[in-house]
């Protein structure tokens, strides 16, 4: 009969269990913690040696630098201001060999190449500073300074075409500076170019104020 098997087929449901309601996952991602770059390290421990430079505490700032360049060998900024302080203390040779090691790590970094140029031009190496200058002359980061220090060098080298050119790349930079203005006038009058070194010789002295002597000097060339 239907009713008696409805019937049966009811009681026989109610004894049943009931069906457990699915319950929510829980979610098995785990946040990690990434350890810090090198760089990273560097950048903290270089920070740390600029306020130990600040409170005078130069020994802890060349240690914190040494371990900044531990964590990362090319960090040009911690390299550039260990070899300030080798150099102040009278190191300058060991400066000279920790900016050379930087410059095989970062060759195309200004900053480098003008610290060991300035150290190399001190011990009276001026070829193998301009040398040095030269080499990364066309990267970035090359400024004006850059352009004139090494003109400065292949003027006394006698190379006047090299150093007017460079001269004339920083005063494109900065047109105000009578002092380049002044080595500009000199190459181009090493070059036998008299017209355009007089009009050099011009604009150094209106440019801002010149040492006593090369005033003289640049009056004398323009008056004659």
């Amino acid at each position: 009969m239907p009713e008696a098997g409805n019937r049966l087929a009811l009681k026989q449901a109610k004894t049943l269990p009931a069906t457990p309601a699915a319950e929510p996952a829980v979610s098995t991602i785990q946040h990690e913690t990434r350890p810090p770059s090198g760089g990273e390290i560097a950048d903290t421990y270089y920070r740390k040696a600029l306020a130990e430079l600040q409170a005078g505490r130069t020994e802890s700032a060349r240690l914190a630098l040494l371990a900044a360049l531990d964590a990362a060998p090319a960090h040009a900024d911690a390299r550039l201001a260990l070899a300030a302080l080798l150099s102040r203390s009278g190191q300058a040779a060991d400066a000279e060999v920790l900016l050379r090691n930087g410059r095989a790590l970062t060759p195309d970094h200004p900053g480098l190449a003008m610290s060991l140029a300035r150290l190399q031009a001190a011990r009276g190496d001026t070829a193998d500073a301009a040398a040095t200058l030269i080499e990364t002359a066309d990267k970035p980061g090359a400024g004006a300074d850059y352009h004139a220090t090494l003109a400065a060098m292949l003027v006394q080298l006698d190379r006047p075409a090299d150093a007017a050119r460079h001269y004339e790349q920083a005063l494109r930079q900065q047109p105000g500076q009578g002092t380049w203005w002044a080595g500009l006038a000199i190459s181009l009058e090493a070059q036998g170019k008299s017209a355009e070194a007089r009009t050099a010789y011009q604009r150094a002295l209106q440019s801002g104020p010149l040492p006593d002597d090369l005033a003289a000097f640049a009056r004398a060339r323009v008056g004659k």
